[in-house]
């Protein structure tokens, strides 16, 4: 098993949003995921939903919420912020994707739980139980949220790519090994590793920009 543990994946993450693109492929220049979400990409809303889909469930968790509650709230926010993914800006240091999202998620579980407490109060049962503060303070971590952000878009992209290119990427950009020892012990050129590296970063790059906060 390939192990991204022990190399800091905020380095990484840095140097996936530091890549620029090549002048002769604008599509890729000017249209991350996020701008391609806006314009109502399918293949890009779905993996908007599939990148974000495991952290709005934990932060639903994290506020006391069931499961199958968390699932349910948590597809209708997804489903809402990319309505509104539109309206979204990010023209300020202080405009942070994360914090509007939140907001969509909080609302959108704030409705449920006072929906259930209506619902249950007039049948005498008991409902999901909404914790706003923990919920909150899940939803503030930005280092750990940043990283979970990360792996899921990195998990994501592995399946783009062969075996042998997405080990190497692992074993040279998040584990430090030397790219030679790399080559050699997966049977692959040099430059074939510095070649899976780079596409697999920008692919990184594409997947996470906007999304990522500082």
């Amino acid at each position: 098993m390939l192990s991204v543990r022990g190399t800091s994946e905020h380095t990484i993450c840095q140097e996936a949003m530091s890549i620029k693109e090549p002048d002769s492929d604008p599509f890729e220049t000017s249209m991350g995921l996020i701008l391609r979400t806006r314009e109502k990409d399918p293949e890009a809303e779905r993996r908007f939903v599939q990148i974000y889909f495991p952290l709005v469930m934990s932060w639903c968790r994290k506020g006391g919420l069931r499961f199958q509650d968390s699932q349910d709230i948590s597809q209708d926010a997804l489903s809402t912020a990319v309505r509104k993914l539109k309206h979204f800006r990010k023209d300020k240091p202080e405009h942070k994707f994360r914090a509007w999202l939140n907001k969509i998620v909080r609302n959108a579980a704030i409705d449920f739980a006072e929906k259930q407490a209506k619902q249950f109060k007039a049948t005498g049962g008991s409902g999901s139980f909404f914790n706003q503060i923990a919920f909150e303070s899940a939803a503030s971590e930005s280092g750990s949220n940043n990283e979970f952000i990360f792996n899921r878009a990195l998990e994501l992209v592995r399946a783009n790519f062969k075996k042998k290119h997405y080990e190497a990427f692992v074993r040279v950009a998040i584990n430090g090994t030397d790219p030679e020892q790399v080559a050699r012990e997966l049977g692959i050129s040099r430059n074939v590793v510095y070649q899976a590296k780079s596409r697999i970063l920008k692919q990184l790059k594409t997947d996470l920009r906007g999304f990522i906060d500082a």
